[in-house]
């Protein structure tokens, strides 16, 4: 009855009715995930792994908001700096300290959503297709769906278009309140590596485009405003700030020289860097296809190349002209990202590899975006034929964002929405609750006892160390996005027997180095490895046992059994952990 008396009084010439029937279909998949909770699947890679752990350890360590930025946070790698953590004035943070973990992730996944979806729908309404409600509806729909990783990035990605909109209604002399308050509340609810020094330039470039083709007057509101949001992020994390700028803190991040996304001009010749510019310009909008593209979103940007190409065919050089500035945007970040750091490096500009080129990567799939919504502005909606190929475009789009996602599943979304209607849907995914396990880990430590697990270190083998300092475990190791450089190289010491057994995992540990861990995952068969009856065993663990104990370590739980562990004097196995709702089964290990 209600959704009849909705479509009775639906004006479909009132674009406020399009935003609330947006609103609806975007909110209402949250509802089964809200119903499931901890039953729910949430994002393992960069997220479950270790995002939520950063921020359970941050709220426990009683230094939130970071005034005592060289203390350290304890519980993995004999405590991290607190200025290589998140900032606490960050609203990610303050949902995390609000409600349980689960709920405070599903929240915020709502929330981002959202303002993605209504930031693309004014900045579509009011700037680019202002009379066509129903594609307007269709396409913020599309953008709200739209997948990554928001824990770190939170609004980075999905809060581009209402930033936008925000500074092109004060480039347009509307200063309004609204459009100061998304500017200084933007800093509080992204992430400023991934934004300031990418987003700012293009908005420098269209003030300096606005000033000189449009009107001769220098547009201070607008300005302001660029001065303001970088002021405000410089504040809001001035922790990362603080470990960059004024402290004697090196990162393992200063020698992260592994780009896997950029061609270096130093070592190749013009002809290999066009032909690898020109072949990763195809596969960067695919997200999913790049190694770390998939924190961005996946908008299959070839679906976009294609009908470009054939829009230039039939509308020629109407659309050229109208789609120049984003083609030129889209190429000359797609160039940037490639060869940024190379470029700096070899300018001297930089003397390490921190500062990540390839992060003005996340400014592709709202430019994608951009030049799809051109594209389809233009199109001749008359023609029925025109018309049936925008929906089906459309249809496809939708398809790849909500069941084709980053690592080949669906959406979260779509996962919980199944699994609210049937419980043994996508069972080869862990649960939220079945990923932590946290039953079992209290088991683990109620056998181990209380007085030891607060004494000594614990080494991981087989799945992230992360999973067991969520559980109140102390490890040596971490998946770690940042940490000291020299507690990387004091941990080589424990794990140099497995790197010179594997070059790979020796190349990715001395160049890379987040997963500052036991390099036995397994990769290409690491869903065997969390499920408990898989049937891999661990022929032969060589690790320096007395660098171990030096550092702390006693204990060692494993995800597979570690078949050489009784031919070593120094180790002792005690038992097995597992339970009827357990994803894992548990191995420990004591050192002796």
């Amino acid at each position: 009855m209600l959704i009849k008396s909705f479509l009775a009084k639906f004006d479909s010439t009132n674009p406020k009715n399009y935003f609330y029937l947006g609103l609806i279909f975007l909110s209402f998949p949250y509802l089964f995930w809200f119903y499931l909770g901890e039953n729910s699947y949430v994002t393992v890679f960069d997220n479950l792994d270790h995002e939520f752990v950063f921020i359970k350890q941050l709220l426990e360590s009683g230094n939130v908001f970071g005034f005592r930025l060289e203390e350290k946070v304890i519980g993995a790698m004999n405590g991290i700096p607190r200025a290589f953590y998140r900032s606490g004035f960050n609203l990610t943070i303050l949902l995390f300290y609000i409600f349980s973990d689960i709920y405070a992730y599903i929240i915020q996944h709502f929330l981002v959503h959202i303002i993605g979806f209504a930031g693309m729908f004014f900045l579509l309404k009011k700037y680019f297709l202002k009379d066509n409600n129903l594609l307007i509806l269709l396409l913020s729909l599309c953008w709200g769906y739209l997948n990554y990783f928001h824990i770190v990035a939170g609004i980075s990605i999905a809060g581009q278009p209402i930033l936008l909109f925000a500074f092109l209604n004060l480039l347009h002399r509307n200063i309004k309140w609204y459009n100061w308050a998304i500017i200084c509340l933007f800093p509080f609810f992204s992430f400023i590596p991934l934004t300031l020094p990418f987003y700012i330039p293009i908005l420098v470039i269209i003030g300096l485009r606005h000033y000189i083709y449009v009107e001769r007057k220098i547009p201070f509101a607008f300005f302001i405003g660029l001065i303001s949001i970088c002021f405000i992020n410089v504040i809001v994390e001035f922790p990362l700030v603080y470990q960059k700028t004024f402290s004697d803190l090196v990162s393992h991040r200063t020698i992260n020289s592994l780009r896997s996304f950029e061609i270096d001009i130093i070592k190749n010749p013009i002809g290999v860097i066009i032909y690898q510019t020109i072949r990763r310009s195809i596969t960067l909008g695919y997200f999913d296809s790049t190694k770390g593209m998939q924190h961005a979103g996946s908008i299959k940007a070839i679906l976009v190349i294609i009908t470009y190409v054939l829009s230039i065919f039939i509308y020629r050089k109407k659309i050229i002209k109208k789609t120049l500035p984003i083609v030129g945007l889209l190429i000359g970040i797609i160039i940037w990202n490639f060869l940024g750091t190379s470029i700096i490096k070899s300018l001297t500009l930089i003397s390490d590899y921190s500062f990540k080129a390839y992060r003005s990567s996340l400014l592709l799939p709202f430019l994608w975006f951009l030049l799809l919504v051109i594209i389809l502005n233009e199109i001749n909606w008359k023609n029925i034929v025109h018309r049936s190929l925008s929906f089906i475009l459309i249809g496809a789009l939708f398809y790849y964002i909500l069941f084709d996602n980053n690592n080949k599943e669906p959406s979260e979304l779509i996962i919980n929405s199944t699994k609210f209607f049937n419980k043994k849907s996508n069972q080869h995914l862990p649960t939220f609750k079945q990923y932590y396990s946290t039953d079992l880990y209290n088991d683990v430590k109620k056998y181990i006892g209380e007085n030891e697990i607060k004494k000594y270190n614990f080494l991981i083998v087989g799945l992230y160390p992360n999973v067991a300092h969520y559980n109140g475990i102390k490890t040596l190791g971490s998946f770690q996005n940042n940490y000291l450089l020299s507690y990387k190289r004091e941990f080589k010491k424990i794990i140099q027997p497995e790197l010179e057994k594997n070059k790979y995992n020796a190349y990715v540990f001395k160049n890379f180095g987040h997963n500052c861990m036991i390099p036995f995952l397994v990769e290409e068969r690491r869903s065997e490895i969390l499920k408990k009856n898989n049937l891999i065993a661990i022929e032969n663990l060589d690790l320096n046992l007395e660098q171990t104990k030096k550092m702390g370590g006693k204990f060692v739980i494993s995800y597979l059994p570690i078949k050489n562990y009784h031919t070593l004097s120094n180790i002792k196995f005690h038992r097995t952990f597992e339970n009827k709702e357990s994803f894992y089964k548990l191995y420990l290990y004591e050192l002796l």
